[in-house]
C-alpha cells in the first residue's frame, strides 16, 4: 500500500518526531541491554581489586546491613516457596541475579 502524501503532510510534525524515537528507541535497546550487562560484570569483577580497609567502611557495612535486612527474608521466602512446589516461585537463576546486581553492583558503586 503505497504512502499518501497528503497525509503525510497533514500529520503534525511532532507526530512524526515521536513516532522516529519510538523507532530509535526499539531498535537500540539491545546494544543498551549489552552495555548494561558488560558495565555490570566489570563493576562486580572490580570487586576483587579493592583493599580491605575499604571493606571497613561506614558506608559498605551500612548497605551490607540494610539490603541483606531485606534481601534475606525474601531469598528464604522464594526458597520456601519451592519446597512447597508452588508454580509462581521464582526461578533460582533470577534469584542469582538480583543477588549478583543488588550486591555485587551496589557495593561496587560503593566502593569506586
Amino acid at each position: 500500500m503505497p504512502i499518501n502524501l497528503l497525509q503525510l503532510q497533514q500529520t503534525s510534525r511532532a507526530s512524526l518526531i515521536a513516532g522516529l524515537l519510538v523507532f530509535l528507541l526499539v531498535f537500540s535497546l539491545v546494544a543498551k541491554w549489552a552495555s548494561l550487562h558488560l558495565v555490570s560484570v566489570l563493576i562486580i569483577g572490580a570487586l576483587f581489586w579493592a583493599r580491605p580497609e575499604d571493606w571497613r567502611q561506614s558506608g559498605v557495612r551500612t548497605y551490607l546491613l540494610f539490603v541483606s535486612l531485606w534481601m534475606l527474608p525474601f531469598s528464604l521466602a522464594v526458597v520456601a516457596q519451592h519446597l512447597a512446589g508452588l508454580a509462581t516461585a521464582t526461578e533460582p537463576g533470577l534469584l542469582i541475579k538480583l543477588w549478583l546486581r543488588t550486591y555485587g553492583v551496589g557495593l561496587g558503586l560503593i566502593l569506586f
